[in-house]
């Protein structure tokens, strides 16, 4: 999957789920400043971390399944969601 086919990916999640990218495309650098791990794939434009707005309701086994259906995973890290291409 290109960044590109990622980007498209989440558009598509976008119109459906009302969120905001807190972390995206990330330098070398910046990434080691915030403590990502050294392989992350905001380094390939492959990652977004989101958050969801606060009086937006949706159902979490729905984004699970949309990602999953286009080739993304997702991990919920505490305060935001993890998305990436599952590769």
């Amino acid at each position: 999957m290109t960044s590109i086919e990622f980007q498209e990916k989440m558009l598509m999640l976008r119109a459906k789920y009302r969120m905001s990218t807190t972390s995206g495309f990330r330098t070398v650098a910046h990434n080691k400043k915030v403590g990502g791990h050294p392989e992350s794939f905001h380094m390939l434009g492959l990652a977004e971390d989101v958050v969801m707005d606060s009086n937006f309701v949706f159902n979490l086994n729905d984004l699970y399944s949309d990602c999953t259906k286009l080739g993304l995973q997702m991990i919920y890290e505490g305060d935001h969601y993890h998305i990436e291409a599952n590769l």
